[in-house]
């Protein structure tokens, strides 16, 4: 029962010692986003004539990581599945289903195919808010079916990307997976000096007070005795 007690204190602790050193940025952008896949179907974000990257974030704190296009304001759309001399249109809308009225539609076109791909560049207007939206390509071509594809757009999105928390384990200092004597004997040198190894003091420091001591070599000694030990993941 007390070395439970003692892994809670210690677990809440280096929650606390964690959690103010790493703090998660946030800013202010506009792009599309989560943008949906079809088949014979490509789809890439452009700022103007700058074709633009996805970036993994979280957009309004959502848990989920988005991929973002900061910045994308035109979308470069491509159908390679078209048929020679067939008429093929392309329209953009808010929400998730075909437009009731003027006011949903964000984008409208027709193209005539004369090869098999068919491209399209979606200029639209932009929504002054975050929408879902969803992008339509339809045809006069015999049996064909009506495409559609999730186009997301942010307005002024909080997006927080989490700091990156280096990965090791309490006690493990050549981090190999274990934790073993040969950690106890590297701690012990690394705080009488003298020792030129360079060793992680984030994963010698396991009662997490800021610097690595006699204490730290006792409980890595008691936790290959079969004591305690802490895994930050």
């Amino acid at each position: 029962m007390k070395r439970k007690i003692i892994t809670l204190l210690l677990t809440m602790s280096l929650a606390s010692v964690i959690g103010a050193s790493a703090v998660a940025a946030e800013e202010k952008v506009n792009g599309f986003y989560d943008i949906g896949t079809s088949q014979n179907v490509t789809i890439n974000p452009f700022s103007g004539d700058t074709s633009v990257s996805a970036t993994e974030k979280n957009i309004d704190s959502d848990e989920a990581l988005e991929k973002i296009y900061e910045n994308s304001n035109r979308l470069g759309v491509t159908y390679t599945d078209a048929a020679n001399e067939k008429h093929y249109g392309v329209i953009l809308v808010e929400g998730l289903g075909l437009p009731t009225k003027d006011s949903e539609i964000y984008y409208i076109n027709q193209e005539t195919a004369s090869s098999t791909n068919v491209d399209f560049n979606v200029y639209p207007k932009l929504p002054t808010e975050t929408k879902d939206m969803t992008l339509y390509i339809s045809s006069n071509k015999e049996d064909f079916s009506l495409v559609s594809i999730p186009v997301n757009y942010a307005v002024n999105a909080t997006v927080v990307e989490e700091p990156e928390t280096p990965r090791y384990t309490l006690g493990d200092l050549y981090d190999n997976g274990e934790v073993n004597v040969a950690d106890v004997i590297m701690t012990r040198r690394h705080i009488v000096g003298g020792y030129e190894q360079t060793i992680r003091e984030e994963a010698a420091d396991v009662d997490k007070n800021g610097k690595v001591e006699p204490a730290d070599v006792i409980t890595i000694r008691r936790y290959i005795a079969g004591g305690y030990g802490v895994e930050l993941k």
